[in-house]
Formats: C-alpha cells, sequence, structure tokens
C-alpha cells in the first residue's frame, strides 16, 4: 500500500499524464447562480477553464466576471486568439482569459452565437438578437450582414469547413444557408420555429444536425439544402437546446432538452434512447461529447453541477464541478490552437 509521499508522487504523475494525453482544453461559458438574491454579491461568472489546476473538477475562473457570455470560437487551424458572443458585444481574449478587448460598439449587444471561417481566422460571424454582423479583418471593421433574414433574431451559426464562405443560421423562422460570406441568406426550410443550435459532422460534411424550439431534431444528408424532422425524439412543445456529434464514431448523436434531458442515438437519429437516469434534474441546457476520450459525454444541468458520463450515460453519471451553475456552453478547443 502506498503512503504519505509516495501517494503524493503517484498522484503527481497521473494528472501530469493526463494532461500530457489532453489534446483539448474544456472551456464553459456560464454563471454560479444558485441561491442568488438581488442585492448579493456576485459569483465569479463569464468563462470558466478545465485544466486541472482549478481545484474540485479542475476548473477556474478566468477573465473578467461577466453576466453573459454564450459562447467561445477558434478557427480551426487560425492561430491563438479566442472570439466570444456575449451580452455587451463580440469580445477578443486570449486563451487563458488575461486579456478582453471588446471589438463592437453600442448598435451591436445580446450577442447569441460566433463563428470564425476555417482557414480565415480574421473572418468571423456574429449572430445577435438583431441580425448578423461579420468581420474580415478581425473584428477591426464590421458590416451588417442580414440581407435575406426575415425575421432578425438569430440563436445560432455554423461555417462549413469545407466551402470558404458557406454560413448556416438558424433563428426564430427555421434555418439558413448564405454562399456568399453571409452577404445574402436563403431559407432552407419551412419549419418556420425557432432552432437553437446547429453542427456540422466531423466525418462526413455533407451531414447536419439542428435542434429546435418546438419542431425536435432536424438531420441534413445534403450539406444542409433539405432538412428532415427525426420523428423519433418529443418535438411539439419542448425546446432542444443543443445536439453534438460523437467524434468518435459518425452515426452516434447526444441531445438535450431543458425538460427532457440527455438523449442518445447510435444509429445517426433514426432511433434515440433517454440517457438521462442519474442526473438531479431533467433541465438540461449543453451536452458535449469529449474528444480525447471515447464515450465520454459532459452535461450542463441547471444550477446542479456539471456532470460526466463515460459510456454516454448508459450506467450513470457523476458530479464533476462547477456547483450551483448555469453552463450555456460547453466548448473543447485543440490544445496545439490554444495555449492557457
Amino acid at each position: 500500500m502506498l503512503h504519505g509521499e509516495s501517494m503524493r508522487t503517484l498522484l503527481t504523475y497521473f494528472i501530469l499524464s493526463q494532461a500530457i494525453l489532453a489534446q483539448h482544453t474544456l472551456y464553459v461559458c456560464g454563471s454560479i447562480s444558485k441561491g442568488f438574491v438581488v442585492g448579493k454579491r456576485l459569483e465569479p461568472s463569464g468563462l470558466y477553464i478545465r485544466d486541472g489546476a482549478g481545484g474540485a473538477g479542475g476548473f477556474r475562473h478566468v477573465g473578467f466576471t461577466h453576466p453573459y457570455l454564450a459562447t467561445v470560437a477558434l478557427a480551426p487551424g487560425g492561430g491563438n486568439t479566442l472570439y466570444a458572443a456575449a451580452g455587451n458585444g463580440v469580445i477578443r481574449m486570449s486563451p487563458a482569459g488575461e486579456h478582453w478587448k471588446i471589438l463592437t460598439d453600442w448598435r451591436h449587444t445580446e450577442f447569441q452565437d460566433i463563428a470564425v471561417e476555417a482557414g480565415a481566422p480574421a473572418t468571423i460571424y456574429a449572430a445577435s438578437t438583431d441580425g448578423i454582423i461579420a468581420t474580415n479583418d478581425g473584428g477591426a471593421t464590421w458590416r451588417e450582414a442580414s440581407a435575406g433574414l426575415r425575421r432578425r433574431f438569430i440563436q445560432t451559426l455554423a461555417v462549413d469547413r469545407t466551402r470558404a464562405g458557406r454560413v448556416l443560421a438558424g433563428g426564430e423562422d427555421g434555418l439558413y444557408v448564405s454562399g456568399d460570406g453571409a452577404r445574402s441568406w436563403t431559407p432552407v426550410d419551412s419549419s418556420a420555429r425557432m432552432v437553437t443550435d446547429i453542427e456540422q459532422s466531423p466525418h462526413d460534411p455533407a451531414v447536419w444536425v439542428a435542434a429546435t424550439q418546438g419542431h425536435g431534431i432536424l438531420l441534413s444528408r445534403d450539406g444542409g439544402v433539405s432538412w428532415k424532422r427525426l420523428a423519433s425524439v418529443p418535438a411539439e412543445g419542448f425546446t432542444w437546446n443543443n445536439a453534438d456529434f460523437s467524434p468518435h464514431s459518425p452515426l452516434t448523436l447526444a441531445a438535450v432538452a431543458f425538460s427532457q434531458g440527455v438523449w442518445v442515438s447510435e444509429d445517426l437519429g433514426e432511433t434515440w434512447q433517454d440517457r438521462g437516469a442519474g442526473l438531479p434534474t431533467r433541465q438540461v441546457w449543453r451536452a458535449r461529447f469529449d474528444p480525447d476520450a471515447r464515450g465520454r459525454l459532459w452535461a450542463s444541468v441547471h444550477e446542479e453541477a456539471l456532470y460526466v458520463s463515460d459510456d454516454s450515460g448508459v450506467s450513470g453519471w457523476r458530479r464533476a464541478g462547477l456547483e450551483g451553475s448555469v453552463a450555456l456552453d460547453l466548448v473543447f478547443l485543440p490544445v496545439k490552437g490554444v495555449r492557457p
């Protein structure tokens, strides 16, 4: 049996070995809000990083205390700069969070999502409650990019990693696609429902998934031109917050709804299994597969904590840090691309 210094040495070796093996850093956007009352001092909020140096769960708060940080993005292979969609604008920050700069002015607020062009890190698209703006110079100047949108509340954006200038957007009246760098938009579905999340398969770029409010989960197999509602998940009356492709299996999807918990499909959406057993509530904001561990799935449970399962929820979940939080997004970014 190991004691004292031997145990500490072994634990240190284990932590360092895990850090070396990890190819991605988990960034969490959210706040500690459980038990908050008006007048109480704000808990740290905004951006958290999981890198093993943050105590229980390995999370540490970085940068400023920010009440609404929706998500962060980095261009694949695009350098060492993060961009955040926030309530007070688009923010540029360093990976360690010590340097922040707001790139937009008073005319543009309440940002919901942000996407960076693959291979062109100076081209950024940002979605807000009042449309889309874009920049081609890293945020020095911005242009309006909402031509063709029937309604301007846009919740989610995603760039096509295989075609420069091709962007998909989802908002309060469905899905749109642009082929000219967001200079014009064309509607591509007729559901006219709020779209909350759009993701492109890491395995097949022609396959896309979208989460919606009141219309279930949608799947496209032709690059986002046409969409099919997956009949095997509840739709009417349910808000699906996000869907995520497993980076390890081309057929595996996860999706969460605020009242339905976590669901997983292993046949690209044809059938689904309820994998929420073991979570303290079915109020879930986000679920993301961990690219560094096959089968590992993270879930953000409303004002409870982050939870993690090593087999996509089959045998249950364990608490994994950020107690009392509302985590609006979980983003895995490659270590080689960002160095906190």
